[in-house]
């Protein structure tokens, strides 16, 4: 069996990520792609019979669903980009990586401790 890798289908730009006064269409579109790769991801992992690593990527991928779906809202609300934890705005580096981190660096680190 076959399963669609969990990055991203197309680069994240600076251009892209540059949303923080208006939402971008670009960005939009990209995580809505991603948001239905995940759903796909999630279908083609259905059943009972999941083994262990089975399992753990459908829970990889339920929780990058949901988390697709916050930067969704987020975006929608004009908050994209903006730290949960400081309300500070999250380094472009930082959304290239992970399109839908709702943290900074500095957050995200006090968190793990």
């Amino acid at each position: 069996m076959t399963t669609t890798p969990l990055t991203p289908q197309t680069p994240l730009t600076p251009q892209i990520l540059d949303t923080r006064s208006t939402p971008d269409t670009d960005l939009f579109r990209h995580l809505t792609d991603l948001e239905e790769t995940r759903s796909r991801q999630l279908q083609a992992l259905s059943g009972a019979d999941l083994d262990a690593v089975r399992s753990a990527r459908r829970a990889r991928a339920q929780r990058d669903l949901q988390d697709v779906r916050t930067a969704l809202a987020r975006l929608g609300e004009g908050r994209y980009g903006i730290c949960t934890g400081c309300d500070r705005p999250i380094s472009a580096q930082r959304l290239e990586l992970r399109c839908w981190t709702t943290t900074c660096v500095d957050c995200a680190d006090r968190a793990a401790r």
